[in-house]
């Protein structure tokens, strides 16, 4: 029986500025999506001073989709990782905003 292995890694921080509802900073790092974890950099530089859009994250994801390296392994697919990767990353920038006791914005 194959040992149960991540397929990828992905944490966000999200830094909000409340009185202005904006994203002061975040960080989103990636492990599985390279040859060794990685930041996502030019994403994160994305979002700094953005909106809480549910659109800003979505950007962001595809930013550091183009940062990664994804490959196949015996674990999954390429493919499977950039995909995941398109979900995952706003889907924690929520989680980080729902522990603030907060919601996306709309527009």
């Amino acid at each position: 029986m194959w040992p149960r292995l991540p397929l990828l890694g992905v944490a966000v921080i999200v830094f909000v500025d409340r009185g202005k509802m904006v994203c002061e900073a975040g960080r989103i790092a990636l492990g599985l999506a390279a040859p060794t974890p990685v930041r996502a950099h030019q994403a994160e530089a994305y979002v700094s001073g953005k909106p809480l859009h549910r659109e800003v994250w979505q950007r962001a994801a595809e930013l550091a989709l183009s940062e990664t390296k994804p490959r196949t392994s015996f674990r999954t697919t390429a493919a499977y990782r950039r995909k995941m990767i398109q979900v995952l990353i706003p889907r924690a920038a929520e989680q980080c905003l729902a522990r603030l006791n907060g919601r996306w914005l709309e527009g």
